[in-house]
């Protein structure tokens, strides 16, 4: 059987929820918060395990494998197969490497933000911290899984308010052609918020309503979201 034909075959595996040892109940893994926060403290942030590129989860299933790992030798898969469902990642060195998952496992955005197994996207870079084993193929448990393309930090943007209240709906007007921001997007409080009225005076976020333009800075974007988690500080440009 050809490598690409295992490699299906195990993700259709995934999609199905098909476990040899068992499975995992991947909705209780649930989401906690999404603001930034501090990295847990039984890992090596700055040291991963396993670095790479998601390519299935037990969720949809596989998505699009990178050049890397497309002819790599059988052995990965038949490992694979042998565990209980979690996550695939693809290494730069081009080994697939199974994320063996619990309900103690922990999901993170890029600022460590608790975050859900849902949210993670094929094709997404992953962070992960374990204990490698199985000659290098498995993670098995697996501490903490780091999704670094979920958030972007301190992109700006200058947008009409289009609906207000504790979630703002943004209509962006001006931002970043490279970023993330754009369209329709939305705004929310996270940590200390600094409002700055019309007239330069500090103000309130109940005083962003609908029919202002505002410009926000230092802000932290979620890109699952289209959403500022953590908004530093908002300037009123423009008022009715």
């Amino acid at each position: 059987m050809s490598t690409r034909l295992l490699i299906r075959t195990y993700i259709a595996a995934l999609a199905l929820g098909v476990s040899v040892l068992g499975l995992v109940h991947t909705g209780s893994v649930a989401a906690q918060s999404v603001g930034p926060s501090t990295a847990p403290s039984n890992i090596n942030a700055a040291q991963p395990t396993v670095s790479g590129t998601l390519v299935a989860k037990p969720i949809n299933g596989g998505g699009n494998i990178p050049v890397a790992c497309r002819d790599r030798g059988t052995s990965a898969i038949k490992a694979a197969t042998l565990q209980n469902r979690g996550l695939v990642v693809c290494t730069e060195e081009g080994r697939l490497v199974l994320l063996q998952i619990t309900q103690s496992t922990g999901f993170y955005a890029r600022y460590w933000g608790r975050y859900s197994l849902g949210r993670l996207s094929d094709g997404d870079h992953i962070n992960a911290w374990g204990v490698l084993g199985s000659g290098g193929y498995v993670l098995n448990p697996t501490y903490a899984v780091q999704d670094t393309d979920i958030q972007e930090a301190y992109v700006d943007s200058q947008d009409f308010i289009a609906a207000s209240g504790p979630r703002l709906t943004l209509f962006v007007l001006k931002s970043d052609s490279n970023g993330p921001v754009k369209g329709v997007v939305h705004a929310v409080r996270g940590g200390v918020t600094h409002v700055t009225r019309c007239n330069g005076q500090p103000g309130t976020w109940a005083e962003l309503t609908a029919g202002k333009t505002i410009e926000i800075t230092q802000s932290l974007f979620n890109r699952r979201l289209d959403t500022y988690i953590h908004t530093g500080n908002v300037r009123v440009v423009s008022c009715p």
